[in-house]
């Protein structure tokens, strides 16, 4: 992945990070890449009586598929087995747009 598709991937996780912090009034402290053994939670929030909720971002322009989804799932779980929610939060970018199928002359 180059400096682009980083900086979009970064991106994404503050913009989730912020969003999902409003939803939420019970969490203590949220952390965008907390130091886990494996580097796979993106996002953590930690509570003061439940264990703590962690995601991971995934972007890409291309279609995702099954085989994958479930790899990165397990790959959170086996990083944070001590969390209460996991999610996997999946971003698809450079939606092709409609082709116009009238020309003009």
């Amino acid at each position: 992945m180059g400096g682009k598709e980083g900086a979009w991937g970064y991106l994404a996780q503050a913009v989730i990070c912020v969003v999902n912090s409003f939803v939420s009034e019970e969490w203590e402290y949220v952390q965008i890449e907390p130091d886990t053994e494996n580097d796979k939670v993106d996002i953590a929030w930690y509570y003061i009586k439940q264990e703590p909720k962690v995601v991971q971002v995934k972007t890409s322009k291309n279609n995702f598929t099954m085989p994958s989804i479930r790899k990165w799932l397990e790959s959170l779980i086996d990083d944070y087995s001590e969390a209460n929610c996991y999610e996997l939060i999946l971003k698809l970018g450079h939606v092709m747009r409609k082709q116009n199928i009238f020309r003009t002359a």
